[in-house]
């Protein structure tokens, strides 16, 4: 999950808030400060999936940017 929040972002993000959603995912808050015109605080909401192949797929949602 950490390795997907940084891709979002683009740099390190801070992992908050994981908690177990089911037997097979886990959720968590990805949340990092950005500068473009403005200082911003961004969060996305990251999932971990087990799949029935084993492997694990990460999925995004919820992102946000908001002024500090």
């Amino acid at each position: 999950m950490e390795a997907e929040g940084r891709f979002i972002a683009e740099k390190p993000v801070r992992l908050t808030g994981v908690r177990r959603q089911s037997r097979t995912s886990i959720a968590g808050e990805a949340t990092w400060v950005r500068t473009t015109a403005v200082r911003e605080r961004c969060s996305v909401e990251l999932v971990a999936v087990l799949l029935n192949s084993g492997e694990v797929e990460v999925r995004s949602r919820y992102f946000e940017c908001l002024p500090t």
